[in-house]
């Protein structure tokens, strides 16, 4: 039986944009925040929906980072 929980948050978040001259401009812009916990893992991912961009990382191997160890 698969058990699965996923938490989502709607947040502000910056988004960088690289110009055609090489510049960086920023702006603020919804990005979708989501943990995922299940029988496999953990894994957190941030995603800018209109896009259609998604970052995924599975939590185990930083999960130390998280922790602050």
């Amino acid at each position: 039986m698969t058990i699965e929980r996923t938490f989502t948050r709607e947040v502000d978040g910056i988004i960088w944009d690289m110009r055609s001259d090489g510049t960086l401009k920023h702006r603020m812009h919804k990005i979708v925040f989501r943990y995922t916990k299940d029988e496999k893992g953990k894994s957190i991912s941030l995603c800018d929906e209109m896009r259609g961009i998604m970052l995924e990382i599975p939590l185990e191997p930083v999960e130390d980072l998280v922790e602050g160890r």
